[in-house]
């Protein structure tokens, strides 16, 4: 089978090897070990987004098929007809197109006859605008814009194959969409897992954040917590380990101005971006408590997953997808969106607590082997395939 892919996040060719962005990457890797041949349509990155591009493809059967710049949503969206017109001929030769969505060039993609779609779900454009902090008439365009995409996405998965990595979402669409499928996407190998039965076994206790540098996630709240238990004696520090959107370090310098005020400096580390695997692995496995404080709507991080195969208890916000599917103090630690309060407790908890730690690390590791990208790619293609002929 020959599987079509597109998805908003760029990507590029250098001397025969696709680049792109890590969690993307290890999993177009993992889709195409399961069909004759993966095509990519994908955009080329602008200059101030090359280097979110570090995970070069692994796997001779994939090819990328450039959809043009990765302009602005307004400008892609004034131009869809012509991407469209330019990449037409290569989409007669997949069997089906693979659709990550929400994505703005989805409606565009969904209107071309003769070329079989399925639908891979994981946001939801409408709900995360209702967070934007931009002016009020920007925010209201995008708003609207929001809306028209979802309506547009609802009418093109109406009779589709649907996978769904929300349980918000797959609770929305389960009695409007038939060939529905809710499924786990994480980045997570064979080689990803690492297993311990406890955490915090030294004097010092490393705190850990991964991801993109956004104040959404809660990380002003993570510094005001690191703060009060180091008041309390206990010897911590928080490592941030992400980027922040065109290489900017606004974000950064608001944390780093935080953890000044409250005399932390020394204790909050900024490691920037690391590569999916490897990399990345090597600060899970020092940590001894992940945590991610997301205030807005959320899905379900695919962080928390690489925190549950590297057997470090994680402490998450009640937000989105989240409480669906982890059960508090079973799965992880739960707390309300923005509480320092929760989340200082949450962590002394932890510390303090041995017997709940191996239980949370045993349970989340089950949880994880059962995501794997093995097991949830193998799923879905078995599903394409069914619907491709």
């Amino acid at each position: 089978m020959i599987l079509g892919f597109h998805y908003h996040i760029p990507a590029f060719e250098k001397e025969g090897v696709i680049y792109t962005s890590g969690f993307l990457g290890v999993f177009l890797d993992s889709l195409a070990l399961n069909v004759t041949e993966l095509v990519c349509f994908m955009h080329t990155p602008l200059p101030d987004e090359e280097f979110l591009m570090d995970y070069g493809l692994k796997n001779r059967n994939i090819r990328w098929v450039s959809m043009g710049r990765h302009t602005s949503v307004p400008k892609r969206l004034l131009s869809a007809s012509r991407i469209i017109k330019r990449i037409k001929s290569e989409l007669t030769g997949i069997d089906i197109l693979l659709i990550r969505s929400p994505t703005p060039l989805l409606p565009a993609l969904s209107s071309i006859k003769n070329v079989k779609k399925a639908f891979l779900l994981v946001g939801d454009y409408q709900k995360s605008a209702q967070d934007l902090r931009q002016p009020f008439f920007r925010k209201k365009a995008i708003q609207l814009w929001a809306s028209l995409n979802k309506w547009q996405q609802e009418r093109a998965i109406k009779h589709a194959l649907v996978f769904v990595n929300n349980g918000l979402i797959y609770n929305e669409l389960k009695e409007r969409v038939k060939n529905l499928h809710l499924v786990r996407t994480t980045t997570l190998q064979r080689t990803d897992f690492y297993y311990r039965e406890d955490t915090c076994q030294k004097e010092n206790i490393n705190l850990l954040y991964t991801g993109r540098l956004d104040l959404s996630k809660g990380l002003l709240e993570m510094i005001e917590s690191l703060a009060i238990i180091r008041a309390k004696g206990v010897e911590a520090c928080l490592h941030l380990v992400g980027w922040e959107d065109k290489n900017a370090t606004e974000v950064t310098t608001i944390l780093q101005n935080k953890a000044h005020l409250l005399g932390i400096s020394k204790s909050v580390f900024f490691h920037g971006k690391k590569q999916v695997g490897d990399e990345l692995n090597a600060f899970y496995r020092m940590a001894d408590i992940f945590i991610i404080g997301s205030k807005i709507n959320e899905g379900f991080p695919r962080t928390i997953w690489e925190a549950f195969a590297n057997s470090v208890p994680v402490i998450a916000s009640k937000v989105g997808s989240i409480p669906l599917f982890l059960t508090d103090k079973q799965d992880a630690y739960l707390v309300k969106p923005g509480d320092v309060e929760e989340k200082t407790e949450a962590i002394c908890g932890l510390i303090n607590n041995s017997d709940l730690r191996r239980s949370l690390i045993k349970n989340s590791i089950k949880m994880a082997q059962e995501s794997s990208l093995e097991v949830q790619t193998k799923s879905m293609i078995s599903l394409i395939k069914v619907n491709s002929f």
